[in-house]
């Protein structure tokens, strides 16, 4: 008997592959963040008094909803950019109905403390019967033509970005030649040497070997390592540690450094 895979919770959405062609694929990043969180928000069937379609929202819950975070800083976006994104999304543009060349994307009306927002075209949008199927046929020609259109000769890019890379880190670290994991060790015992100098009052010795770990991480998938040289690395990590030290402050007042008798902290040794 064949094993049933998992039901993914939560259900899902109809995504176009034309979205790639289309006016909000030009618009910056978040135009696409906040038109795919309306999407999966808008309810699927009747529900609450709000039709297929319809989701109840406000400002203040885009932003949050819509916000990210660039390493511990959690960013947001303004009011003046959802308002814009939402006046864009209300205004006509191309559509890939062929009934419709000029559709509006939304429709707004205000509610108590909040907007009525309608996805204009759902059901059509939604509609699995709308969409060419995925043969070799039809949809994966049109799609790889659009792809070779926009990225003429990607595998060279990508082997060029490879090459770039290794170039960068033979530049950049010229002292010696450095495994990903002997990089990311050594990021981690230098933040380790500057434990007393900065956790003592701030963070327990759980809470900093989390910090540290968010962080170093942070420089290996950023591939930030890439443009700090090995004698530089102290200095940058001291930097950085001591700006987010400053932003902890920020928030919960100075750290309480009456703690007598300090030992140096020796990050290897058992509890």
């Amino acid at each position: 008997m064949k094993k049933l895979e998992p039901k993914i919770p939560g259900g899902y959405i109809n995504i176009a592959r034309k979205i790639i062609e289309s006016k909000i694929w030009d618009k910056p990043p978040l135009y696409t963040k906040v038109w795919i969180y309306l999407l999966t928000k808008a309810q699927h069937s009747q529900f609450k008094g709000l039709k297929r379609s319809q989701l109840y929202t406000s400002i203040p819950e885009i932003i949050e909803e819509c916000s990210w975070y660039v390493g511990f800083r959690k960013e947001k976006p303004t009011k003046d950019q959802v308002f814009q994104i939402i006046d864009w999304l209300r205004k006509c543009h191309d559509s890939f109905h062929e009934t419709d060349t000029k559709a509006t994307m939304i429709t707004t009306v205000k509610a108590t403390q909040g907007l009525l927002i309608t996805i204009d075209n759902y059901d059509f949008y939604q509609n699995p019967k709308n969409y060419e199927s995925n043969s070799e046929d039809n949809n994966e020609k049109s799609t790889r033509a659009t792809r070779e259109q926009r990225e003429p000769d990607n595998t060279n890019k990508n082997d060029n970005n490879v090459n770039n890379d290794k170039n960068i880190l033979s530049i950049v670290n010229k002292e010696d030649v450095e495994s990903l994991e002997e990089i990311e060790n050594d990021f981690k015992n230098i933040c380790h040497e500057y434990y007393t100098d900065f956790s003592i009052g701030r963070w327990t010795k759980d809470q900093w070997l989390v910090l540290v770990d968010k962080y170093v991480d942070e420089i290996i998938q950023e591939k930030r390592y890439l443009k700090i040289r090995k004698n530089k690395r102290k200095a940058y990590v001291y930097n950085s540690i001591k700006n987010i030290a400053h932003k902890h402050d920020s928030r919960n007042g100075p750290p309480n450094n009456q703690v007598d008798n300090i030992l140096h902290y020796d990050y290897l040794a058992d509890e």
